[in-house]
């Protein structure tokens, strides 16, 4: 459904080369025993949200680079989210977990194909939930606006590929500020709701609300959960009986007219806070003890956009609103200018990719050449893997620099392949 949304959305916000969208988006890029389903598996139109409800999003965050690079995330962090989780599946009957991110999928099924295949029945049955509907958790203060786009349409396409599944959330945990513009760009590509943590890290405006509704400039709108908790945190509340937790809810009514609330639900074992894996023994723990006790708070686990869906247009009319940018005062510092060279690399992709587009259409038209697909979603796959949140803003090692250097160079060659290939066709048709 999001891909309908985005290209009738896209096609009438952004009115130059509707055709150019058109052809960039058609295409794509021991034995065990059988997974056991959810049991948490709810429909978002069942769900009282007039009554006190806590909607708990597992996940464990994942910096692709950081301290780190790309080896060291592929032998040992991937391996190990997909290994902790499917552990976890097996203890806890009440554990769904959710994953964003489909950059980190295509490198799973790459590198560890036969997990990939495990990874792919406990998908099918309700356990694990692809999340957050992007190629990567992106900086979203640099890239252009088509960048971002492309994000979502590359996400929700892999994830509809792979595993038929669709999020309509956009999930960004960690990320240093957050632009007017993006509850619009959100929203016109079928996005529902938005969730971060973020703002606890010194907001220049402070926490408009727990749950509310994001207006952009346009005046379109995403529902957004703005204060979903740290992602690495322990949680060893029992939050169906919890006194605080039921006094959060209530001021949340006052504000918006509805008892509800959004918590992530992170890793932090096995000193994993930044590194995958699963969530918190301590915390699987105590959800599987929210469900197995009676309280005033109805506790419900499952995938990231349960309650964006079940949140009526309705409900969300009489939420509070913010219409301006979010962003942080201390920890955002620098990240609009440092590492010039990978913010160079980026934006000439970003040129380069659209006037490669443009001539490939045109060659396909005039001249009936196929149109390159393959070549170009290559290109902003790697592209787009080096807006990660941690990669463009500048704030990762110099030896995962290097390699976001290098699949940027990578990038500009591919789109550059398209680019000649595509004037070369059609300037040998040219009638001089």
């Amino acid at each position: 459904m999001i891909l309908q949304i985005i290209n009738y959305k896209v096609s009438r916000l952004f009115l130059l080369v509707p055709i150019l969208f058109y052809f960039s988006v058609s295409k794509g890029f021991g034995q065990q025993s059988e997974p056991k389903t959810s049991l948490t598996q709810i429909e978002p139109e069942s769900i009282d949200l007039t009554k006190p409800t806590l909607f708990i999003v597992p996940y464990s965050h994942l910096d692709d680079i950081w301290r780190w690079s790309y080896p060291v995330v592929i032998r040992d962090f991937l391996r190990n989210t997909l290994d902790d989780n499917f552990e976890a599946f097996e203890k806890y009957p009440h554990f769904d977990f959710n994953w964003s991110g489909a950059s980190r999928y295509q490198m799973m099924r790459e590198y560890y194909p036969e997990k990939y295949e495990e990874l792919k029945k406990w998908v099918a049955a309700g356990r694990w939930h692809p999340s957050g509907s992007s190629w990567v958790e992106n900086d979203v203060n640099v890239p252009s606006t088509e960048a971002m786009i492309r994000q979502l349409l590359m996400g929700t396409q892999y994830f509809e590929k792979e595993f038929g599944k669709e999020s309509r959330e956009f999930m960004l945990p960690d990320c240093f500020g957050f632009p007017y513009s993006l509850p619009s760009v959100l929203s016109h590509c079928g996005i529902r709701g938005f969730s971060t943590q973020k703002l606890t890290w010194e907001s220049a405006n402070g926490i408009p609300f727990n749950v509310g509704r994001w207006i952009g400039p346009d005046g379109e709108s995403v529902i957004a959960a703005l204060n979903a908790g740290n992602y690495a945190g322990i949680h060893d509340k029992v939050y169906s009986t919890d006194e605080k937790t039921l006094e959060r809810l209530k001021e949340n009514e006052k504000k918006s007219g509805l008892p509800i609330d959004y918590f992530y639900m992170g890793g932090g074992d096995k000193n994993n806070a930044d590194r995958g894996g699963s969530p918190r023994k301590v915390s699987l723990e105590t959800l599987e003890k929210c469900y197995t006790t009676e309280g005033p708070i109805n506790v419900i686990s499952g995938q990231a956009d349960l309650m964006f869906r079940a949140i009526t247009d309705e409900q969300a009319e009489k939420f509070p609103t913010w219409n301006k940018d979010l962003l942080l005062v201390k920890h955002s510092t620098g990240v609009l200018s440092s590492q010039a060279h990978t913010k160079k690399l980026n934006r000439d992709a970003e040129i380069l990719a659209d006037a490669s587009e443009r001539a490939a259409v045109a060659a396909h038209l005039l001249n009936g050449v196929d149109y390159p697909y393959e070549a170009l979603n290559n290109a902003w796959g790697l592209m787009l893997r080096n807006q990660f949140h941690d990669n463009l803003p500048g704030t990762s090692i110099p030896e995962a620099h290097a390699h976001g250097w290098n699949d940027g160079i990578i990038a500009l060659n591919k789109f550059d392949g398209v680019y000649k290939d595509a004037i070369g066709t059609i300037a040998q048709s040219l009638n001089t």
